[in-house]
Parts: C-alpha cells; structure tokens; sequence
C-alpha cells in the first residue's frame, strides 16, 4: 500500500482557480487560501522550530509570501509543494541568520534519528534526547531536513523530492548519506 503524496499529483482544477482568483485579488479567494494552509504549515514549522510562538510568526509570513509570489506560480507546479517548500525555506533562513542550530526540539532529533513512535520518545532518557539532538544538529541541513521528512514527517521520498526541489536519486543519496553521518555522529557522543 503506498501513500498518496501531496505534491505528486497534478494541480486539480479547484487548485487552478483558487490561484486565478486569489491572482485577480479575490479576497474570498485569499481567505480560502489561508484557511486550507495555516494549520498545515503552522504544524510543519512547529516540528522544526520546537517553538510555538516562533511557529506562528513563521506561519504567517509562510503565508504572506506565498500570497505575494502568487503571481510567478505555474500551474503545472503542484501548490501544496510550492506553498510548503516557501515554509521550509522561511525556517532554513530564520535559523541561518539567528545561528540556533542547535536549539531545534530535541524530541523530533530523537524521533528522526531512531524512526520510533511518539511513546518512544518519551521512554528515552533526557541524557539521551540531548545527546541525539546535539547530533542531529551537527548534520548539514539538506541531510538533516531529508530525515526529518522521511521518518519524523513520514513522507514519500518523491514527496521529499518535490518539497525540496531536487530529484529523486538525491533525496535517496542524503537519506542514506544523513543515517551513515548521525549514526558516526552518535557514535562520538558515546565514547
């Protein structure tokens, strides 16, 4: 059984016409748009922030900007991809330029670096959150993030592919690249 991804598909008619409209400064248009993705994207960047409040600001400028760039979106893009790989780059940038890399929820570092469940997180020993975290934040970002979509947000490596702008075989490539680098990462934090 294999999922459906969310940016896989074509961009459905409703998709094309909410653009059309929101394009033509629909306000109903932009309203509808904004309530199909604030709490879509709104949970996306609390995963990566760990912050709620920091979640919420990114949320609303996720939005915003999508809204401005509108315009230069081409239907043949899937929208829900477009809309949230503008979330994803809004949080990459926010933690470029505060230099908190290595704030991010220790509770996703340990989810992303075991591929347990939820209760599993909360078996683990708070040493052991703090020493994943610390690995998972040494890892370059394109590794870190492939992982964090695989096994934290459980999406389709063509999924992660769309989201992140980069063909399939690169997504594979940092998965397996990213596991090999925490696992060596892990290993250091133990000796």
């Amino acid at each position: 059984m294999t999922k459906e991804s969310t940016t896989d598909r074509p961009p459905s008619a409703d998709d094309e016409d909410l653009v059309r409209r929101c394009k033509a400064g629909d306000r109903s248009a932009q309203s509808a748009f904004v309530e199909r993705y604030k709490t879509l994207l709104f949970r996306r960047l609390l995963r990566m922030t760990g912050s709620f409040t920091l979640a919420e600001d990114l949320t609303q400028e996720a939005l915003v900007r999508a809204l401005t760039r509108l315009p230069t979106f081409h239907t043949m893009v899937n929208l829900d991809g477009w809309v949230m790989r503008i979330a994803s780059n809004l949080a990459h940038d926010y933690f470029r330029a505060q230099a908190v890399r290595n704030e991010r929820p220790l509770e996703y570092a340990l989810h992303t670096a075991v591929g347990g469940e939820p209760e599993d997180v909360r078996m683990v020993s708070d040493e052991e959150r703090r020493l994943v975290g610390k690995a998972l934040a040494s890892l370059p970002d394109s590794y870190r993030e492939v992982l964090m979509l695989a096994h934290y947000d459980d999406r389709p490596l063509q999924e992660i592919a769309s989201v992140l702008g980069v063909g399939l075989s690169a997504v594979k490539m940092r998965l397996l690249r990213g596991r090999a680098m925490l696992l060596k990462a892990l290993e250091k934090l133990y000796e």
